[in-house]
């Protein structure tokens, strides 16, 4: 008897030496499905741990934002099963919900990490979802972080085949390649088999989205767009266990992804030296409160600063010096109307670095953002194109600082690699610093905060990692509606 309503079902997936090169979909769910924890070198899980604990720091300090209360409040009235915890909050839904609310918070004031070859936000988008989804199935630590490894690595090696030109057409990479890595992370800790691995990438492609308009504008929707692929790659893997299925060249062919987001993809960057070459180790995790391309401009102001010691009322003009996205993505703003403007404006960043002595969560406020002697200071600040920190874009965010007082004299400074990048990173104790100053600054606890430093320095020994969230909610909110 034929059943014609019955949907085809995907073939298995052979061994990773017998699938072609060009069938890159197929080599990266092939390979991603079969990687074991004991496969993953030492330093990248290492990295992968620093990953979880920046992300819990920004998640916890950014979760009473006016943005973050919005997204918390309609997760709470749209309600769902109790299975993972919203952080700060401590209300309990489904794990989509939780992964959405966690990653608008952990993205909610740019400071969490970035990967700059592409450049994108990976760990906003992996840790939340990881740790939901390994909430609901009370996974091991070893599990979580092989989870987060294989996130990590899919997203990422789909952003680098469309690295060159995605930003330049607009779409905002987190949530354009962030489904794909999800989905593989969800589908690793859920179980799924090969036909539903392969499907549930597939999936993930239909949800590919995000748009760059904020830059020019401002706006808060861009709190979001780490939010949107942590909740689409979840429930891909899910809509993949029950059946359905997608196009097993999602990224590959005619109609998929790379072909339809750019002009110039790379299809062997995405699969090139899998097992050999690991790009977790290359996040950046962030020390300043903005953009990572205002960051070394920044750096170059504070040395510029400590060194010559003049005081900012002499300034006549400063020029930034930065690469052709740089000055795309954050020379238009001067006078910002929101925080995430300020955020995204060279000009009203570096009269903060000048007049305010830092580029923290505690700067980027409303009630700075008429300040006159801010916007006076902004308004002289122009940004220029430089060849060679275009030619070093998007491996590193290089920038640089010419300062001309009245009078005549100028001091400049270039700085390469920004503290922060791989080849410039945050020490271990400075990670472990920078979330325990978060935590502080949520007002989390003490206890709470120490119980999740220990979990996470030995999270390859806990049988069940479920524990780090509940230590993550400040006892005066409970799951109150803010």
């Amino acid at each position: 008897m034929t059943v014609i309503n019955e949907a085809p079902r995907e073939p298995g997936l052979p061994p990773f030496a017998e699938i072609p090169p060009q069938q890159v979909t197929r080599r990266l769910a092939r390979f991603f499905l079969d990687l074991r924890y004991e496969d993953i070198p030492a330093a990248v899980l290492e990295r992968a741990k620093q990953s979880i604990l920046d992300q819990l720091g920004c998640q916890i300090a950014f979760a009473e934002l006016p943005w973050s209360r919005q997204v918390y409040r309609t997760i709470a009235e749209l309600g769902g099963r109790a299975e993972s915890t919203v952080v700060g909050y401590g209300l309990r839904t489904n794990a989509e919900n939780a992964a959405f609310a966690n990653s608008a918070f952990a993205h909610g004031h740019e400071l969490d990490d970035t990967f700059l070859g592409i450049p994108t936000h990976p760990g906003a988008v992996i840790v939340p979802a990881v740790l939901a989804v390994g909430e609901r199935e009370r996974a091991s630590g070893r599990d979580l972080l092989l989870a987060m490894v294989v996130g990590h690595e899919v997203m990422l090696r789909v952003g680098l085949g469309v690295a060159r030109s995605l930003l330049w057409r607009g779409h905002h990479t987190p949530p354009a390649v962030g489904p794909f890595g999800v989905a593989a992370a969800a589908g690793r800790l859920i179980g799924l088999d090969d036909r539903q691995f392969l499907n549930a990438l597939g999936i993930a492609g239909s949800f590919a989205a995000g748009l760059l308009e904020y830059t020019r504008t401002g706006s808060s929707v861009k709190r979001i767009h780490c939010a949107i692929p942590a909740q689409a790659g979840i429930r891909s893997a899910h809509l993949a266990r029950a059946g359905m299925t997608g196009p097993a060249s999602i990224l590959e062919g005619e109609k998929g992804f790379c072909k339809v987001f750019v002009d110039d993809y790379d299809l062997d960057r995405i699969t090139a030296g899998m097992g050999e070459e690991w790009t977790t180790p290359g996040v950046s995790i962030k020390g300043f409160d903005c953009c990572h391309l205002i960051h070394a401009p920044i750096e170059a102001t504070l040395r510029i600063k400590a060194r010559q010691g003049f005081d900012p009322a002499a300034i006549e003009r400063i020029v930034v010096k930065t690469s052709k996205q740089g000055k795309v993505h954050c020379g238009v703003i001067v006078e910002p109307d929101d925080v995430l403007g300020a955020q995204f404006s060279f000009a009203f960043s570096l009269a903060l670095t000048l007049l305010r002595g830092g580029n923290g969560f505690e700067h980027y406020v409303e009630s700075e953002l008429r300040a006159p002697e801010l916007l006076a200071l902004a308004r002289k600040v122009v940004v220029e194109e430089d060849a060679e920190f275009e030619r070093v874009y998007p491996e590193a965010f290089a920038g640089g600082v010419e300062c001309r007082l009245k009078g005549g004299a100028t001091y400049s400074e270039r700085v390469l690699h920004q503290k922060g990048h791989p080849q410039n990173p945050l020490s271990h104790d400075e990670v472990r610093e920078k979330f325990q100053r978060l935590a502080q600054l949520a007002l989390l606890p003490a206890v709470e905060a120490a119980a999740v430093l220990e979990l996470v320095e030995r999270l390859e020994t806990v049988p069940d990692a479920s524990a780090l969230l509940t230590h993550m909610v400040k006892p005066s909110r409970g799951a109150a509606l803010p």
